[in-house]
């Protein structure tokens, strides 16, 4: 306040025929040239405007447009100068970005899993009376009492079994499918549009050649470890999965001129079958250990992630509601139109869903506080107060 305060005014809305610059353009001579002189939403005029600036910051929505209002900060008269301001703008700007966005609110997540675990703590009974290495105890053994067993490494009992179980189970034969997977990817993205015919057609035939390895592969572990281990395991029931949509692929593929074209349904199911050949990336997750640590982490978070939604969600009701009620009359602004307005819930809930991504949030804002236009014509929409 005390070092831009009321020195961020620009000029703004020139007619075309005029050839004034951004810069150098005063109060005085914007307005002879019919202009209009603006001044920034976020600006540090008041105690107010200069905390929700700082708000602004915190979330780097549009930071650098702000930072360099404070570079170019000059004169509340004479109008802004590139680079007039700038050890101050950058400085204060990045100093801010650093101590009030990184730091605070990174300590204030910190306090809340903090809070979180102590909170965990204290709703387990059991612990109350266990010491430490007790708890611990009682925790593998819920992991334990939680945990499947891996049959697939258990020889089968039956003689013509054991030569495919010892071969689906050879260091050289994961490789050879490692590798089948990796240029399988490979040939998924060598596709483009408006490619010739016999690209397209060997493009396929290779698609053909790797889903064929895949089948194989499925029948081995059929043969050495038998129908119920195989459906034993999650694993092998995706790799099944992605089996079959390849199978059913290769059939529309070769009934598309046929049969299916005569069917309305045809064409796109044939193209949701072939998006479905992206699931070949998720096969190499079982290859690699650290990739599975990965996703049992995401499988034991779900709960907690249940609940995070559902009070989400809760609070996306809840402001739907309260949008729609307050600043349904604004209908015009920066960025609110017909697309993105609180008109009725299901707008508001598009907008609000937009306004937490951090796209453009803070236009939002100043559109329901500063409304271009009303559903009654005028800038007011009622008796509610501006900042301004």
């Amino acid at each position: 306040m005390n070092i831009v305060g009321g020195k961020l005014g620009y000029c703004d809305n020139l007619p075309p025929d005029t050839f004034s610059s951004y810069y150098h353009v005063g109060q005085l001579k914007c307005m002879k040239d019919g202009g209009t002189w603006t001044n920034p939403n976020a600006n540090f005029d008041n105690i107010f405007n200069a905390l929700l600036t700082l708000f602004i910051l915190s979330t780097q929505e549009d930071w650098p447009d702000i930072t360099f209002s404070l570079v170019d900060a000059n004169d509340s008269v004479q109008g802004p100068i590139e680079n007039e301001n700038k050890v101050f703008g950058f400085i204060f700007s990045i100093a801010f970005l650093f101590i009030g966005a990184y730091f605070l609110i990174n300590l204030f997540i910190g306090v809340i899993f903090l809070n979180y675990a102590q909170a965990q703590k204290r709703e387990n009974v059991l612990q109350k009376f266990l010491t430490v290495p007790q708890q611990k105890w009682v925790t593998m053994q819920k992991l334990i009492l939680n945990s499947k067993p891996d049959l697939s490494n258990v020889p089968p009992s039956r003689n013509w079994m054991k030569p495919f179980f010892k071969l689906i189970n050879n260091t050289y034969f994961d490789v050879f499918i490692l590798i089948s997977i990796i240029f399988n990817i490979i040939t998924m993205g060598l596709s483009y549009d408006d490619s010739s015919q016999g690209y397209t057609d060997i493009l396929k035939y290779i698609n053909w050649g790797f889903s064929a390895i895949f089948l194989v592969e499925m029948i081995l572990k059929h043969l050495g470890l038998g129908f119920k281990r195989y459906w034993f395991s999650g694993w092998n029931q995706f790799d099944a999965f992605v089996v079959f949509a390849s199978v059913v692929d290769i059939v529309f593929d070769i009934l598309e001129q046929s049969v299916i074209s005569f069917l309305r349904v045809g064409p796109q199911l044939a193209r949701v079958l072939r998006v479905l050949r992206v699931s070949r990336l998720f096969k190499l997750v079982k290859k690699f250990e650290n990739l599975q640590k990965i996703i049992n982490v995401l499988i034991f978070s779900l709960p907690a992630l249940f609940n995070v939604g559902a009070l989400l969600c809760l609070v996306y009701f809840i402001y739907a509601i309260l949008g729609t009620f307050l600043f349904q009359n604004v209908v015009l602004g920066d960025i609110i139109d017909d697309h993105f307005n609180f008109s009725n819930f299901s707008y508001s809930l598009i907008t609000l869903f937009r306004s937490s991504t951090g796209e453009d949030w803070w236009y939002i804002m100043f559109d329901t506080i500063h409304p271009l236009g009303c559903s009654d014509g005028t800038k007011s929409c009622g008796t509610r107060k501006t900042f301004s």
